[in-house]
């Protein structure tokens, strides 16, 4: 119930706002439903929040966030394992701890860069075959 009451209170202003605002593109006499991408009278348009037009722009724009997080992740885990060499303090232990940190960290970074590489092969492949070059 309060998940619902949270949902009300989060997006009744914006769909207030934006059925308040409805914009004016264009010249004052266009037509009701034109190709030229304008609003017919009275109603509101809305852009395109993901900044992707076709699927295969929208898995390059999640690629690029995943290999930027990703990337931020690698350097810090990285930082971790070799502070857990220096306290470890010549104990096997905590070395052996250490060492698997590092190698499941420098395992995650091929990983990462790998799958960039298969998605940028496949996406040459589709792109060729389409066009005929294969």
């Amino acid at each position: 119930m309060s998940g619902i009451i949270l949902a009300v209170f989060l997006f009744t202003p914006l769909l207030t706002a934006v059925a308040a605002e409805p914009t004016t593109t264009g010249s004052s006499g266009g037509s009701a439903g034109g190709s030229s991408g304008q609003a017919p009278s009275g109603f509101v348009q809305i852009g395109n929040p993901i900044k992707a037009n076709s699927i295969k722009e929208l898995v390059s724009l999640l690629m690029k966030a995943i290999i930027d997080i990703g990337s931020i992740v690698a350097v810090f885990f990285v930082i971790y394992a070799g502070l857990k060499f220096v306290t470890a303090r010549g104990n096997p232990e905590k070395i052996g701890d250490a060492q698997k940190t590092l190698m499941y960290t420098l395992i995650g970074i091929a990983i990462l860069f790998g799958a960039q590489l298969i998605a940028a092969l496949i996406t040459n492949t589709v792109k060729n075959v389409g066009s005929g070059v294969l």
